[in-house]
């Protein structure tokens, strides 16, 4: 594929894309201060919070009043009024559900999956609109065709092609006849999530996928990060992949060509960024949890929510002109564990196991008992085609265990199984990589 330069083909909405940042600050105290007003009375999981935190809407001028003063809204306390009251929006609706336009969902990896109400002012969903921005600078025009499955998390799919004139092709990723319908219709972008991308590791074993998905322009890859040897699989296959994420549950973040960071559309939401220790804001370039609140849900908007999302995250000018805040998912909340005094962290053990050939696709679960635990425990998925007899899974067992000694100074209780058997145990269409003995 060309290059991102050669390939750039500008912006969507390059006076809202290039926002200044003194613009982006007044924006947010406005839309904060309205937030409030809308809020406070009618929601009444946020009536609730507020009350007992002895605020009122007049209290919330702009930013610094806001994260000063206005309490965190947790998925627990949206699923636990759900429960009790019986409110499908976990009691955060603000008008009337004859207004609602859509409901997306979470993807339920550290739970059941959260439900959040969508509105369509003018036609278009504020969730989608960071991708349709993505897409356009990567070159999608109308006429293309985009495959959009059937999944219901996280949006309307179709819609991210409707709002760019492009076509969309309702056909899943595992349909027998996926293969026929990029050969007919030769499509210029799907998104593969979670571990579709190891079923497109499989069917690489039968055709030639760097042919076959000449066509794509990108393709868009979600549910977690990516490690560095699957990178290079796709980069060997001629695919050049924009990896996004959920920007707090309240939009998408996209990779633009620079794939320099996931660009968070701030005139679609406020995000704080606070360490976990302190709950102080963290410097760019930090680590904390993200805290989002939406600024164009007047539906059932999240406000100060604390997503358990672990980022890093830049407010610089992105290579690209684009100024919004940019994001580095570096993992969840939960995932945060020390065994013997050791910090262990999903993607080391991911840079471990990747060095073996038959474990480089990275599929694994860390087992966790506690925040503290004295053994670390690991069930690590292998290809069956190039370990099919004990001698040579013994053998695979000594080689990660050195693996993963050598990027951890930890001895492992290992879990061998089949990658297939390991995904098997999946409900979310993503690898969970911690769980609960």
């Amino acid at each position: 594929m060309a290059s991102a330069t050669a390939r750039s083909s500008g912006m969507l909405e390059p006076a809202v894309e290039c926002m200044p940042r003194a613009e982006l600050d007044a924006y947010h105290d406005d839309k904060l201060a309205e937030l409030g007003r809308l809020g406070y009375g009618r929601a009444p999981l946020l009536t609730r919070l507020w009350d007992e935190a002895g605020i009122r809407p007049a209290d919330i001028r702009g930013r610094a009043d806001f994260t000063a003063r206005v309490p965190f809204l947790t998925k627990d306390m949206i699923r636990d009024y759900r429960s009790a009251s019986g409110a499908p929006f976990g009691g955060l609706e603000c008008r009337e559900l004859t207004a609602l336009d859509g409901v997306f969902t979470s993807s339920g990896t550290t739970g059941d999956a959260t439900f959040f109400a969508e509105e369509w002012p003018d036609g278009w969903s504020p969730h989608w609109i960071g991708a349709t921005r993505a897409l356009y600078g990567a070159g999608i025009r109308p006429g293309d065709y985009l495959l959009v499955g059937s999944s219901g998390m996280r949006g309307p799919h179709a819609q991210l092609a409707q709002l760019l004139g492009a076509v969309p092709i309702f056909v899943g990723l595992t349909d027998p006849q996926l293969l026929e319908v990029i050969e007919r219709y030769r499509p210029a972008f799907m998104t593969l999530v979670g571990f579709t991308a190891l079923e497109l590791l499989e069917l690489s074993k039968s055709v030639d996928v760097k042919e076959v998905f000449s066509c794509f322009k990108v393709i868009g890859f979600a549910g977690e990060p990516l490690g560095m040897a699957m990178r290079e699989r796709f980069a060997d296959w001629g695919i050049e992949l924009l990896t996004w994420s959920t920007a707090g549950d309240v939009a998408l973040c996209f990779e633009c060509l620079e794939h320099d960071g996931l660009h968070m559309w701030e005139d679609t939401g406020f995000f704080e960024v606070l360490d976990v220790e302190t709950g102080q804001p963290v410097e760019d370039g930090g680590v904390g949890e993200l805290i989002s609140t939406s600024l164009c849900n007047t539906i059932a908007p999240l406000v100060r929510y604390r997503t358990e999302d672990l980022v890093r995250v830049s407010r610089e000018r992105c290579g690209c002109g684009r100024t919004h805040l940019r994001q580095w998912p570096v993992g969840r909340l939960g995932d945060l564990m020390v065994v013997r005094g050791v910090s262990v962290t999903p993607s080391e053990v991911w840079r471990a196991l990747e060095t073996v050939p038959e474990t480089s696709a990275g599929v694994f679960q860390i087992v966790k008992t506690g925040t503290h635990m004295e053994r670390l425990t690991i069930r690590v998925g292998y290809d069956a085609d190039q370990a099919a007899g004990p001698a040579e899974v013994a053998g695979l067992r000594d080689r990660v265990g050195a693996a993963i000694w050598a990027q951890l100074g930890i001895e492992a209780d290992l879990e061998l199984m089949t990658t297939g058997r390991l995904l098997a145990r999946s409900t979310t269409g993503k690898i969970q990589r911690v769980v609960k003995a």
